[in-house]
């Protein structure tokens, strides 16, 4: 199980328990284990998930940020997300895992099923891809909703209506697949990797489903983006890929 941070030390802490019960709930026979990416936090975010997880059960993986990254964040608020995405997937081959979920750590809504429902979709009914569903207001997620859903929709096939989430559950056959991509440093890997993840699984020979997660309401780390930066982002990427 995978958290990725920055500066969420009002966050994380509630978020890796809540992770940690749905764990003991669910797979309580498995093996398990937590991997923190943090984006350079000063908040004490780190030592915060270590007062929860224990250091026997966290592995902490360092990655390379653009110092330009750090200076204007993507809409997001995450720095450097795709190097971390792309440390937590190698960490994951490298322990064997059969299934690996992703979880933004400043997030205030995360429930013990979340966990259940990214994961036992691999484990029990052999899933390659888990893609979150989460009821959003009728004003929320205009871009998704109007532009993203029905040209992914289109173009290729499948119904994943929040394809761009950031959390999201894959098989370790999956992970194989995802790091032999060559999308990693490309430009606009920093803000289309999650949208990208979503189309290398449906592209592939690999099964896609929705897990239902409720709401999702996360601490926001900067301000609001304005609204053309945010449509030039998340178009651009979509339109690069």
């Amino acid at each position: 199980v995978a958290l990725t941070s920055y500066n969420d030390v009002h966050t994380i802490g509630a978020v890796a328990r809540t992770l940690r019960d749905g764990l003991a709930r669910y797979f309580a026979s498995s093996a398990v284990r937590f991997v923190l990416a943090d984006a350079g936090s000063t908040d004490g975010t780190r030592e915060a998930a270590r007062e929860v997880v224990g250091p026997s059960a966290l592995v902490e993986v360092e990655y390379e940020r653009g110092a330009e990254e750090l200076g204007k964040l993507p809409y997001h608020g995450h720095p450097g997300r795709a190097a971390a995405l792309r440390t937590i997937l190698q960490t994951a081959q490298g322990l064997g895992a059969e299934v690996c979920a992703v979880i933004d750590a400043g997030l205030h809504t995360v429930e013990p099923e979340w966990i259940e429902r990214l994961i036992v979709r691999v484990l029990t009914d052999r899933f390659d891809y888990v893609s979150p569903y989460y009821v959003r207001h009728a004003n929320e997620g205009a871009i998704t909703k109007s532009i993203v859903y029905p040209m992914f929709r289109a173009l290729y096939g499948v119904r994943l209506r929040q394809p761009a989430a950031s959390e999201f559950g894959c098989s370790g056959r999956l992970v194989a697949h995802y790091l032999e991509q060559d999308f990693w440093d490309v430009e606009q890997a920093t803000v289309g990797i999650d949208l990208w993840l979503a189309v290398a699984a449906v592209c592939g020979e690999f099964r896609a489903c929705e897990a239902a997660l409720g709401t999702r309401a996360s601490a926001s780390r900067v301000g609001p983006a304005d609204l053309s930066t945010t449509l030039m982002q998340v178009m651009g990427a979509l339109f690069a890929d």
